[in-house]
C-alpha cells in the first residue's frame, strides 16, 4: 500500500459555483479558483482536521475543522466539491478516508457518561444535539451511560470491560469529570495492587475527554481555551492527545483522591460547603453563597508548607501554549526532592492549590494564568486575610481577562512539587515537612476544602502532584496573538 504522502490527486470541481484546481497530497486537500482575481485565495485543510467526507451523487462534501483567528474556539466547515464524473468523487473519497483511517490515534470505540443532573441540567440536551451528530458524521461508535445516582460513575468503570474502548468521555461539570478520572486510576491501583497513597501511582491506558455540560467547566475552558461543546467534541474526534497532571490529596484520616482543578481551603471552601445545602436554586446558589462569604470576610488560621520547585519557585513562567517547554521537558528536569520545605504562617481568606490556571468565563485570566497542564507543579496561592476592600479588589483581579492576582500585595503565588496545609485548631502533631510550633488559636474556626465542587471536610492535607498521569483528548492552544491565519497555521 502507497504512503499517504505519496498519493496525489489532481481534479477540477465547482466549488460555491466557481471552478477551482483541487489537488490531494502530503496529507493536506488544497483547492483554489481557476481564474486569478485580488479576492480569490488559495485553501488548505490538513487531514488531520477533517472529521470525514461524504458523497451525494457528483457532489463531494469535506467536513473539517477549523480554529478561529483570535480565539481559541473551533467550528464544524463544509465544503462540497462539485465534479462532472462520478468516478473522480468516488476516488477522492476513498483516498480522503483511506489516509484518515492512517491516523490509528484516532477513537473508533467510545464510552460516553451523560450526567443529566449536573449544572443546568442540559447535559443530555448537549449530547444529543450537539454531540451525537458530530460522532455519527465521524463515524465513531459509542457506549452510553445516562448516570442515575452519585458514584454511578465510579461504579462502572469498576466492572466494566474498558478492553473494547478507544476512550472514555463524560457530559458534565468538573465534578462529573473528576469522578470519572478517580474511578479510572482507582480501577489501575487495585489491578495492580497500589495503594492510591502512592507517589507513583498507574497511569491509566484509556484516553478521556470531557465535554463541558456544569455550571463552570473549568477543566474544559483550561484544555480546549474555551468550554464552547463543538471544540471540545471535535478535538475528541480528531484524537490528538497529552499528558495531563493530576494532583493527589491525603487527609488527615488517610483518604485519598485526585483532582484536576482546584483545592481550595477558605473562602472557596465556606461558599461549596453552604452551597451544598442550595442545590434547589441551581448554578446561581454559587452567586447567592459567595456575596454572603464575601461580606463576612471570615479568615482562618493555618499554615502553609510548600516544596518549591526550583526551576520557577514563583510561578513566573509564560502560559501553556503550544510547544511548552515545561510541559515537554522530561521527567526528572524538575526533580527538586532535596529542596527544603518553606512555611508560611498567618490568617488567611483562602489557600488555593491549583493544578491548572482555573480560567472561565467568568475568570478569563484565571488564579494563576502561567500554571502548566504537564509539568508536574501545582500552583499554591495564598491569599491573607485583610479588609473587605482588598477582597473586592481580588474578585476584580479574577474577573479580569489579563493580569494575575500575584499583583496584589496580599497574594502570593508559588510553583510548588507539594504543599501540607495544617488548620489552627490541629490537634495531631505536625508532619515532618512542616513546623513543630503552635498555630495560635482561632476560637474553633475552621474552613473545609473545596475539591472540584465536592466538600472534604478534613482540614490537615497534603497534595503531591502526579506528573502526566492522565492523558486527554486535545489541541495544544496556539498562541491568539501571533496565530495570524487559522489555515497557514494548521
Amino acid at each position: 500500500m502507497a504512503e499517504a504522502q505519496d498519493v496525489v490527486l489532481l481534479a477540477a470541481f465547482q466549488v460555491d459555483r466557481k471552478r477551482v484546481r483541487a489537488i490531494l497530497h502530503g496529507g493536506h486537500v488544497a483547492w483554489e479558483p481557476c481564474k486569478a482575481g485580488r479576492q480569490n485565495r488559495r485553501h488548505q485543510v490538513p487531514l488531520t482536521d477533517v472529521v470525514n467526507v461524504t458523497v451525494n451523487s457528483a457532489t463531494l462534501t469535506l467536513h473539517y475543522g477549523t480554529r478561529g483567528r483570535s480565539d481559541h474556539q473551533w467550528r464544524l466547515q463544509r465544503t462540497s466539491f462539485v465534479a462532472t464524473d462520478v468516478a473522480v468523487v468516488d476516488l477522492w473519497r476513498t483516498e480522503i478516508q483511506r489516509q484518515i483511517k492512517l491516523q490509528d490515534y484516532r477513537p473508533k470505540y467510545l464510552l460516553i457518561f451523560v450526567n443529566p443532573f449536573g449544572g443546568r441540567r442540559t447535559a443530555g440536551r448537549i449530547f444529543e444535539r450537539r454531540v451525537k451528530p458530530l460522532l455519527e458524521l465521524a463515524e465513531i461508535r459509542y457506549e452510553l451511560i445516562v448516570t442515575e445516582r452519585p458514584q454511578h460513575i465510579s461504579d462502572t468503570i469498576e466492572n466494566h470491560d474498558l478492553e473494547p474502548y478507544d476512550g472514555a468521555a463524560c457530559v458534565g461539570g468538573d465534578g462529573t469529570f473528576a469522578e470519572l478520572f478517580n474511578g479510572l486510576v482507582a480501577r489501575e491501583c487495585r489491578h495492580k495492587d497500589i495503594p492510591m497513597s502512592n507517589g507513583d501511582l498507574p497511569r491509566p491506558q484509556l484516553p478521556l475527554a470531557v465535554i463541558p455540560g456544569g455550571s463552570t467547566n473549568t477543566v474544559a475552558f483550561c484544555l480546549h481555551g474555551t468550554d464552547d461543546v463543538t471544540t471540545c467534541a471535535i478535538h475528541m474526534i480528531l484524537g490528538l492527545r497529552t499528558g495531563f497532571d493530576l494532583c493527589s490529596v491525603r487527609s488527615g484520616d488517610g483518604q485519598v483522591r485526585l483532582y484536576a482543578s482546584v483545592l481550595s481551603y477558605g473562602y472557596l471552601g465556606d461558599i461549596a460547603r453552604e452551597s451544598e445545602q442550595l442545590r434547589w436554586m441551581g448554578p446561581r446558589r454559587y452567586d447567592y453563597s459567595g456575596v454572603r462569604k464575601f461580606l463576612r470576610n471570615r479568615g482562618y488560621r493555618g499554615e502553609v508548607s510548600v516544596l518549591l520547585d526550583t526551576t520557577d519557585p514563583t510561578a513566573t513562567s509564560p502560559k501553556c501554549l503550544e510547544h511548552c517547554d515545561r510541559c515537554s521537558a522530561p521527567d526528572d528536569t524538575n526533580d527538586t526532592t532535596e529542596t527544603p520545605w518553606q512555611v508560611i504562617r498567618g490568617k488567611f481568606l483562602m489557600v488555593n492549590g491549583a493544578n491548572i490556571s482555573c480560567a472561565c468565563r467568568r475568570s478569563p485570566a484565571g488564579m494563576s494564568p502561567g500554571c502548566h497542564l504537564g509539568d508536574g507543579c501545582v500552583d499554591v496561592i495564598v491569599v491573607h486575610h485583610t479588609h473587605l476592600l482588598n477582597n473586592l479588589r481580588l474578585l476584580l483581579k479574577l474577573s479580569s481577562r489579563s493580569g494575575s492576582v500575584a499583583e496584589l500585595p496580599f497574594v502570593r503565588v508559588l510553583r510548588a512539587r507539594s504543599f501540607h496545609f495544617r488548620p489552627a485548631d490541629t490537634s495531631a502533631d505536625a508532619p515532618p515537612t512542616g513546623s513543630t510550633q503552635p498555630i495560635a488559636c482561632d476560637n474553633g474556626r475552621r474552613s473545609v476544602w473545596n475539591c472540584d465542587g465536592e466538600v472534604l471536610l478534613e482540614g490537615d492535607t497534603t497534595v503531591r502532584v502526579h506528573r502526566k498521569l492522565l492523558t486527554v483528548f486535545r489541541r495544544p492552544l496556539a498562541d491568539t496573538n501571533t496565530q495570524g491565519c487559522a489555515l497557514c497555521n494548521n
